[in-house]
């Protein structure tokens, strides 16, 4: 059987090493959202892992009240950067501290008042079971979510280190434990020798992410407006072609409608671009909660607007347009001292049935000139396109 103080020394240097290697990539790569808040954790866990390898030489209380709460806190860090990774709300503070004084208060009992290594080794293993289970549902996807496969991978690792601290738990309850962390035992050497495992797997696995979101930001930055987020002409003609290649086998529908601010150039004369900025962003914003989850929003540029949609038909595409209207109407722009109130005129067109001599740039000909046809009656309205008498 190993000796388990060299097996804490070899779980100890895989884990700063990992934390090592995640320090240099956030110090390079500091927008990628979580990445810091995980090399924080891995940092606590490192140091909690120097604190059990020394408590022999220590208070028992003291060591294993400081040893916890190092592994507490870094638990935490890792949970809330796979939150913030995911662009989830963040963790609980409350829900964090009930946890704490919960295992701690554990902890210090049965090391103090009533030593029992065996009920520390379960808490503990309920305590890294808990965060498991938090950590893999911050990172498995959800509806809507951007999916990463390497962010299910770890989350997957997540529930089988969780299963592991089960087993673990089991064997301690079972006699499989000895008197102290350092007397070889098989539940200890379970323990250690899959945390040095899940270590090195989560260690790659959180470079493979880091890799995969950096590819992905790439591909972003290459596809998207940068001022909001919608997407641009290149990326527009792309996804077009796609969906009129699928609306040609299924014969489907599909809608255009082009948006265009009404005296937008005001705004900027009066109140400077940054204000003409805000507004665009915040029309963006607004139309995007209005859009299903597979239309396609484009910036043509300047506070021109095309809005691609997939299988709708001609009055489905005339109701959005109106609401699209209507919210912006509603909305009031603070970019003043005053608010400020914007209109838009949008043109329509839609084809029943995409067939092979249809072509997208017909289609913005068409929407483009209801725009238009909407400018001349006078603006803030939504008009169809009409072929001319």
């Amino acid at each position: 059987m190993l000796d388990p103080f060299t097996l804490i020394i070899a779980l100890t240097a895989t884990h700063f090493l990992a934390t090592a290697i995640l320090v240099s990539v956030w110090y390079v790569n500091r927008s990628i959202p979580g990445l810091g808040s995980w090399a924080i954790g891995r940092a606590f866990l490192s140091l909690a892992l120097v604190m059990l390898a020394y408590q022999e030489h220590m208070h028992l209380g003291f060591a294993v009240l400081l040893g916890n709460s190092l592994m507490m806190v870094g638990l935490y860090f890792i949970w809330r950067g796979s939150l913030a990774f995911m662009g989830r709300p963040h963790s609980s503070l409350a829900l964090f501290a009930a946890l704490y004084v919960a295992i701690l208060s554990g902890m210090v009992y049965w090391a103090t008042v009533e030593p029992n290594f065996t009920a520390r080794a379960v808490l503990s293993c309920i305590a890294i079971l808990v965060f498991d289970i938090f950590s893999f549902r911050a990172l498995w996807p959800r509806k809507g979510d951007e999916i990463y496969f390497f962010g299910k991978l770890i989350a997957v690792a997540f529930v089988l280190n969780g299963i592991l601290q089960i087993i673990r738990a089991f064997v301690s309850l079972l006699g499989g434990n000895g008197k102290t962390l350092l007397e070889p035992s098989a539940a200890t050497q379970l323990a250690l020798m899959t945390a040095i495992v899940m270590t090195m797997i989560s260690a790659m696995g959180f470079m493979a992410l880091v890799m995969e979101y950096l590819k992905k930001d790439l591909k972003r930055q290459a596809e998207r407006d940068p001022l909001t987020g919608a997407y641009n002409r290149r990326a527009f003609d792309t996804l077009a072609n796609h969906i009129f290649a699928r609306g040609r086998r299924e014969r489907g529908a599909v809608s255009l409608v082009i948006l265009d601010l009404d005296h937008f150039k005001s705004i900027n004369d009066c109140h400077g671009h940054a204000a003409g900025d805000l507004v665009l962003k915040r029309v963006v914003s607004l139309v995007q909660n209005i859009l299903r989850a597979e239309d396609i929003l484009v910036r043509l540029g300047g506070e021109e607007f095309a809005i691609m949609l997939p299988s709708a038909t001609l009055d489905e595409a005339l109701h959005i347009a109106e609401r699209i209207r209507t919210t912006i109407e509603a909305e009031s722009f603070a970019i003043a001292p005053e608010a400020v109130r914007v209109t838009t005129s949008l043109g329509v067109t839609s084809i029943a049935s995409i067939g092979a001599t249809d072509a997208i740039d017909e289609m913005i000909k068409k929407a483009d000139t209801a725009l238009y046809q909407a400018k001349d009656a006078g603006r803030n309205r939504v008009c169809i396109f009409q072929e001319a008498a």
